[in-house]
């Protein structure tokens, strides 16, 4: 019978020349078909696997070899210390996105009015939701209620699912709408508006270009922002303008993008909102990802 270090190595010199990280990639996929800590695989190298075990992981090692993304073949992708379940119909969640999390929490934290506001009198507004992982990361750390917005009924579906995972599907509202065009939001229950968008940012031309795992399993709806990747964003500035007009509140908004759209983004926003105040942060890459507008404050 076969033994775990057997199938580790066969498993890698079969992803040899497939991603640009085989030995990763093998040691996730046989750890999460054994159902065990990657440790376990150095620890036991002898220990046999039998059949039905063996077809499971040569299936996993097939899938990868074309180059579909592991998040994808495990349902399963770590986004700011929570785990989140995933399937093609939403985006795989990124790294730099925590960001966004980590932004808004500081927001919360210092609060920009005084006196500070109690927490219910918070709102977040996620934009384009896919998995949920935004808005449930800020409800986790926090006790402000949110509101997720995607026009996917299945990316909604995974996003609900996730919320129950984490215990905070009764801190969030789940919306179908396209950006916040289905949206009305009830001034009067809130003092302070944080909008969160990780919207499709990505050129077509780029989008094109991107590498099998994106463009072959990721939703383009997901990734491809048009000609300038800013399609998306240039639809949902002046639907923000007739929230703040109505409501007259404070309103952040946090938009990711592409470094290179970084100027492009600023006067875009500047055509909405001529007085804006703006920031830039730069990702762990020293990347500028993501900017941070104030409205009304």
């Amino acid at each position: 019978m076969i033994t775990i270090e057997q199938v580790f190595q066969s498993a890698i010199k079969k992803l040899q020349n497939k991603t640009i990280s085989p030995h990763l990639d093998a040691e996730i996929l046989l750890a999460f078909i054994l159902k065990k800590p990657k440790e376990y695989l150095y620890i036991n190298p002898k220990i046999p696997i039998d059949t039905k075990m063996l077809k499971k992981i040569n299936l996993s090692i097939r899938r990868r070899m074309k180059h579909e993304p592991i998040a994808y073949i495990t349902g399963h992708k770590e986004f700011y210390g929570l785990d989140f379940l995933v399937e093609q119909s939403v985006l795989i969640p990124r790294p730099e996105t925590e960001l966004m999390v980590e932004e808004v929490l500081k927001i919360l934290k210092t609060d920009p009015l005084s006196p500070p506001l109690p927490e219910e009198k918070k709102l977040i507004v996620d934009v384009g939701t896919g998995s949920g992982c935004i808005p449930i990361a800020i409800v986790k750390n926090t006790d402000v209620r949110a509101i997720a917005i995607d026009n996917s009924d299945k990316a909604l579906k995974i996003a609900r699912i996730n919320a129950k995972r984490h215990g905070v599907f009764n801190k969030i509202k789940f919306i179908k709408s396209n950006l916040l065009k289905s949206y009305k939001l009830k001034a009067i229950n809130y003092k302070l508006l944080i909008i969160t968008a990780n919207l499709p940012y990505l050129p077509t031309s780029e989008w094109r270009r991107a590498p099998l795992d994106v463009k072959k399993y990721e939703p383009r709806s997901a990734l491809d922002g048009g000609h300038d990747g800013l399609k998306y964003y240039l639809e949902l500035l002046p639907q923000i303008e007739v929230i703040a007009r109505i409501t007259q509140i404070p309103i952040f908004c946090l938009f990711e993008f592409c470094p290179e759209q970084k100027n492009t983004l600023k006067n875009l926003i500047l055509t909405t909102f001529p007085t804006a105040k703006m920031q830039i942060k730069k990702d762990l890459a020293k990347q500028d990802r993501l900017l941070i507008l104030e409205i009304g404050n």
